[in-house]
């Protein structure tokens, strides 16, 4: 799951510099990461899937809104991915 949490985001960073619209993204793989930790998950927790929800949602928003900001500077946008794999653990 992890891989394809990664995937996922590398694809949503591609639709980012098109669409321009970092919070948008964010709610994609917010979203995202809620439908693999309901169906995918061991239980169904509603507080649970909740927590993911808002955290996957904080820390994606905090992600792509870095990569929207730093897009013209080259060497810090290169460390914003590279860094931000770490939210595929979300």
């Amino acid at each position: 799951m992890l891989y394809l949490k990664i995937i996922v985001l590398f694809g949503l960073t591609r639709l980012l510099l098109v669409q321009k619209k970092p919070f948008l993204v964010a709610g994609f793989y917010a979203g995202m990461s809620w439908i693999f930790f309901v169906f995918l998950g061991e239980s169904f927790d509603l507080l649970g899937s909740i927590l993911v929800l808002g955290i996957s949602f904080l820390f994606s928003s905090i992600y792509f809104w870095l990569l929207w900001r730093l897009e013209e500077n080259l060497i810090p946008y290169w460390t914003v991915p590279i860094l931000g794999l770490l939210i595929g653990l979300v």
